[in-house]
């Protein structure tokens, strides 16, 4: 899978994060001002730009749904993936449903019980 980015550093975006195996989200974007240049789960948010997802050929997984932002995406031919379930563009724009991403996160569940005998 190409780098992801994460848009949106609120509390939805830590879950994903918590989820998805370390290294897959290569950085965090957010548009308000406040969280733009904090320290968020490792990260330093940046401010979104479109132009810079594109440049660098990333994937991006929102946080949310903004109905805006992912029809400029759609426009600017750019991957993306949501978070939750219950969105409208249905299970193939579900993060958790790439299969790709699915097998990763089990294979990084795998390897945690592996290496910790209480899991097991």
């Amino acid at each position: 899978m190409k780098n992801l980015y994460l848009i949106g550093a609120g509390n939805r975006g830590k879950q994903i994060l918590e989820i998805l195996p370390y290294g897959m989200i290569k950085g965090v974007m957010d548009s308000d001002i406040n969280k733009i240049g904090t320290v968020y789960e490792s990260y330093i948010v940046q401010q979104f730009e479109i132009s810079v997802i594109k440049k660098n050929n990333f994937s991006i997984v929102f946080s949310f749904v903004d109905n805006e932002i992912i029809n400029e995406c759609i426009k600017e031919n750019i991957d993306w993936y949501i978070s939750k379930y219950e969105a409208a563009w249905g299970q193939q724009k579900n993060i958790f449903c790439n299969h790709e991403v699915s097998n990763a996160i089990i294979q990084n569940l795998l390897d945690k019980i592996k290496k910790d005998c209480r899991l097991k």
